[in-house]
């Protein structure tokens, strides 16, 4: 409640009716003054960040120290203490992809600058430049400047033709080292493996032209796009998630399909907090010199690798009060069935990736 004067006049500010008391009986509005300083402005934000973080570290410590805890009692009605599983999610998938993409750019090698990348752009536009003058007396030149960039790099020689006409045949812009043709196949294309064929042929041109021969460089851009889209593949493996739990307890009392999506959403979310703290840990490990840093790396990925599976069950024991044997044959169940779809939705993305 407010500690602002109250307005003298009866009528409600948001909706017009009779104000009798401090609140609208319609609407539910305070009958307040609105004449708000800088200061209360700034008090009002204080008070509303401390109540976001003070869900959100409740939250958290019931997720941490009571596994399945938090999805049983949001189910239950107890919510004013937890951050709501949507809002949740959002924070800490955020958080995690922003440090992790961050990270991911540090680490990553820069190829565009390195010597094998310029001698390989060389290499393409002196081609290039040999297939546009030949026949005239400018092509000694070219296969003299062509010969010379070759000897310093140790690069295989690629041959004009090969060069030329790569992205017309249907040899890839990562195998063109040597001149050659392709025989027409004989056999019946269906209309699914022309479709990649021609995505993958318009692909291999797009990067042919883009990054000058450099494969080194288009493997890299391509690994990065995937590595992208990391957050469309959990975001989209998390419906099937709770839909498996929906299987695997069907003739349990939780019913509806939402409840397992709330268990769902929470542990994702928790997921989130898990990876985002093995990416600090180790940014934090170095400042303690390089013995400390492995060290804690190895714990590190033991840590996270182990630990979701052992907190899963744990959750899964809580949430659903399940007998621990037949907990255990739901697990493994539901972990098998989890691998295949996250290996199906990588896959799925992966190609997205590539010919779109």
């Amino acid at each position: 409640m407010s500690h602002k004067k109250i307005r003298q006049e009866k009528n409600c500010l948001n909706c017009g009716h009779t104000v009798e008391d401090r609140f609208c009986t319609q609407c539910g509005q305070e009958n307040l003054e609105l004449k708000d300083t800088a200061i209360h402005l700034m008090l009002h934000y204080i008070q509303d960040l401390f109540h976001y973080d003070g869900k959100l570290w409740h939250t958290m410590k019931s997720l941490v120290t009571k596994p399945g805890l938090v999805a049983k009692e949001y189910l239950e009605g107890k919510r004013q203490r937890y951050l709501e599983p949507i809002r949740f999610y959002v924070f800490a998938s955020t958080v995690f992809f922003l440090t992790f993409f961050l990270y991911v750019g540090d680490e990553a090698v820069t190829t565009s600058e390195t010597a094998t990348t310029n001698y390989t752009k060389r290499l393409y536009n002196l081609n290039q430049e040999k297939a546009f003058v030949q026949g005239t007396a400018d092509t000694v030149h070219a296969n003299a400047l062509i010969n010379n960039v070759q000897k310093i790099s140790g690069m295989k020689e690629i041959s004009v033709d090969t060069a030329s006409h790569a992205v017309d045949s249907n040899l890839t812009l990562l195998e063109v080292d040597t001149a050659g043709t392709l025989e027409e196949e004989e056999e019946q294309i269906s209309w699914i493996e022309q479709f990649f064929e021609q995505r993958y042929q318009a692909w291999t041109e797009e990067v042919y032209e883009k990054y000058e021969g450099d494969k080194q460089k288009a493997n890299s851009d391509l690994g990065n796009k995937v590595v992208h889209s990391l957050p469309q593949l959990f975001f989209l493996s998390l419906p099937f998630f709770a839909f498996f739990l929906k299987l695997m307890y069907i003739r349990s009392k939780r019913k509806s399909y939402v409840e397992h999506f709330v268990f769902s959403i929470y542990h994702y979310a928790y997921l989130f907090v898990v990876m985002f703290l093995f990416y600090l840990i180790p940014a934090m490990a170095k400042m303690l010199g390089s013995a400390w840093e492995d060290m804690i790396i190895e714990w590190i990925t033991f840590f996270v690798v182990l630990y979701p599976l052992i907190y899963l069950f744990l959750s899964m024991r809580r949430f659903y009060e399940d007998r621990w044997v037949v907990l255990s044959f739901k697990f493994i169940a539901l972990s098998i069935l989890l691998l295949i779809t996250m290996l199906f939705l990588f896959v799925l993305i992966a190609a997205f990736a590539f010919f779109f």
